[in-house]
């Protein structure tokens, strides 16, 4: 078996060291506390942008993705009522029907 180069030693070295200190980095409660920041910096960011185009959008008098998620809502409750109300009038249908036939 021959030997391995020096090159690839130290390319080795250089990985098992540098993977050590990046765990060592990974595992401490800084990073956790950074990452954790970064996250709520991340989440105010989009919550700002977002408000702001919904401004923007609502100042050019166009819908903004609340207000079209609010309409499908009230759209589908009315979807509900009507056909709540399509099965009334056919029940009631129906027991009109059986009360002209004499059924009742």
């Amino acid at each position: 078996m021959t030997a391995m180069p020096q090159w690839q030693r130290l390319v080795l070295d250089a990985q098992e060291n540098i993977g050590k200190q990046a765990r060592a980095v990974l595992d401490s409660g800084e990073f956790a506390s950074g990452t954790g920041l970064v996250k709520a910096a991340q989440r105010e960011i989009g919550k700002r942008a977002e408000e702001s185009s919904r401004k923007v959008l609502h100042l050019l008098n166009l819908p903004a993705g609340s207000d079209i998620d609010r309409l499908l809502r009230q759209i589908a409750a009315l979807q509900w009522q009507v056909r709540e109300l399509t099965k009334s009038v056919e029940d009631i249908a129906d027991l009109s029907k059986h009360a002209d036939n004499g059924d009742a």
